[in-house]
């Protein structure tokens, strides 16, 4: 076909497409045309031949065999030798000045199999743009040379460890340059944590590292349980959704899912107002629910691969566990639970868990996070009422270890299922999101992540002159565990309507009887987590040198140690 009648085919495919969950069938479809339209150019541009000695092969997004509207279109130009490359000069640029007339942008490449080979060798982001090669047109037994010799390369196990070890530092160098968090503001569909990346270094682990035809193979092998993949596979064709959107939105490439566009992509894909909450809230509130489930099954996945490749010899080295009590222990430095049964037959066990793992600083293995989440249903009106859950529940809550461990939100994050299971009042700000420009992160990570900043100016870290302060505020305060308490329920009433201090300090006593607390307790629970907001209101609204006004304050607040911990609770507010 020629340029016109691929643009007026490409046309119709966008305008077809164009609606929700339409992304995916989109990309296959757009990468399908490419091919037809390739091979076709390829075909003029040999006369009508199969050329010997060269063939055409589609790498990244396109060798996956999906291309959103703006996406780079990656090709391969594999030669039989270096002077083929300037035999088949001409033939190449017949393939390629139609696709730059169209204005695609077009990445190419030009190699023998052995060079490469070596590119693959010297770069591992061009190792894995090549295992995720695809054969388009030409000569068929050079493209399967190419990739034997690939394979061939990558067979030994020391190639396999270090495959493992240059993905696992590809992924923490692409974390880190996106941002500590998953749920930024403005997140990167294809380069954010939790996002599309993330669902490719799991895929080209199978290709690369296991040879695997298909990602099935990965719950085969026992890698993958099999409703991670599900999850897994729900993630990639939702974000293949919003980025098809997003570049329809922007008309260029474009992966940033900003501020402005949120709405107009949520409109797109056909979500409206429910209840309390906006449409543009709802889609993200689904984003984040992926974003989430991607980024634990991924750290799940890459621990259990580098389990797979530990040696028999260094696995009898480390498995060397402490015992804590029946069925919970510490193994290579993490806290370890023993089995699925013993779970089962002693449920306080999840709890006995997040209690040392609180205490010793130790993070849970990702075994015992997969229990703990495949054992939820244990987790029922009579575990949540039972007293000595709550006394563990309030140990953990209490707990300052000695270690330098900051609060992060992948950690916070991995046991939001089992608080929300153990609060179900939590259950309903789940991977909430607030649109404004004001919160950063969904309502659930950040009570998350403001309970573990309390936790750990507590334990006497500091960055600031202020956290100096903090910390003697801190160190005065009476009952540290009522204070990490309202710190991880203080926005529970958001999503409720409005005034969420409010409804939220309705939902408190409910609480504090499951747990056990006095009346007391209960009294200054409520308090907390209706007036979180008070101190900042009256210092950003009020003149505070009116004597009135410190005598209004001081009979509402009511004691020095109250004053105390509404002071900390607004201070982590603002971090």
């Amino acid at each position: 076909m020629d340029t016109q009648v691929f643009s007026a085919e490409r046309k119709k495919l966008v305008e077809a497409h164009s609606r929700a969950g339409e992304g995916r069938p989109f990309a296959v479809g757009y990468a399908r045309l490419m091919d037809q339209h390739l091979a076709e150019l390829l075909a003029a541009a040999s006369g009508g031949s199969k050329p010997s000695g060269l063939a055409v092969a589609a790498l990244g997004g396109y060798g996956r065999g999906e291309l959103a509207p703006h996406s780079d279109v990656d090709l391969l130009f594999l030669t039989g030798g270096p002077g083929d490359q300037k035999k088949f000069k001409g033939m190449i640029e017949a393939v390629l000045y139609p696709l730059w007339d169209l204005k695609l942008q077009v990445g190419h490449a030009v190699r023998t199999p052995a060079e490469g080979l070596e590119m693959a060798r010297a770069d591992f982001a061009t190792l894995t743009t090549q295992l995720d090669g695809r054969f388009l047109a030409g000569d068929g037994a050079l493209f399967i040379e190419f990739f034997e010799r690939l394979y061939r390369y990558l067979g030994p196990k020391a190639r396999k460890k270090d495959f493992f070890k240059n993905l696992e530092t590809l992924v923490r160098a692409r974390h880190r340059k996106q941002g500590r968090s998953p749920c930024l503001l403005e997140p990167n569909v294809k380069e954010g944590q939790g996002a599309l990346r993330d669902i490719h270094a799991v895929y080209w682990t199978a290709t690369g590292l296991y040879d695997f035809g298909s990602p099935e193979d990965l719950v085969l092998r026992g890698l993958l349980p099999a409703d991670r993949l599900d999850d897994l596979e729900r993630a990639r064709a939702f974000m293949t959704d919003v980025r098809h959107h997003l570049h329809l939105l922007a008309s260029q490439k474009t992966d940033t899912l900003t501020f402005d566009l949120q709405v107009d992509v949520a409109q797109r894909l056909g979500y409206d107002a429910s209840g309390n909450e906006a449409g543009v809230e709802r889609f993200m509130r689904e984003y984040y629910s992926h974003v989430y489930r991607t980024k634990n099954t991924l750290d799940y996945f890459l621990a259990r691969v580098g389990e797979d490749l530990m040696s028999s010899r260094l696995r009898r080295l480390t498995e060397r566990p402490r015992r804590i009590e029946k069925g919970l222990n510490i193994l290579r430095g993490q806290v370890e639970l023993d089995s699925r049964q013993e779970v089962r037959r002693r449920p306080i066990l999840m709890m006995r868990a997040v209690e040392i793992g609180e205490s010793s600083g130790l993070p849970l293995s990702h075994r015992s996070l997969e229990m703990i989440r495949t054992n939820l249903d244990l987790v029922d009106d009579r575990y949540r009422s039972d007293s000595e859950v709550s006394k563990r529940f309030l140990q953990a809550l209490a707990a300052l270890s000695k270690t330098d461990r900051r609060p992060e939100v992948t950690r916070a994050s991995q046991l939001l299922d089992f608080l929300a299971a153990y609060l179900p009042e939590l259950a309903e700000i789940r991977a909430r999101v607030q649109h404004d420009a004001y919160h950063v992160h969904t309502v659930d990570v950040h009570l998350m992540l403001t309970l573990g900043e309390l936790k750990w100016m507590a334990m006497g870290r500091e960055r600031t002159e202020d956290d100096r302060f903090d910390q003697k505020i801190v160190a005065e305060a009476p009952r540290k565990e009522l204070l990490f308490l309202a710190g991880l329920l203080h926005d529970i009433g958001k999503g409720q309507g409005t005034d969420h201090s409010r409804r939220g300090a309705e939902m408190v006593p409910a609480i504090a009887r499951r747990l056990g607390l006095s009346p007391e307790d209960e009294d200054t629970l409520v308090f907390l987590v209706r007036e979180h907001l008070y101190l900042a209101e009256v210092a950003t609204r009020r003149d505070l040198s009116e004597e009135k006004l410190i005598v209004t304050v001081a009979r509402r607040v009511g004691d020095v140690d109250r004053l105390n911990m509404l002071y900390l609770l607004r201070s982590e507010e603002r971090r």
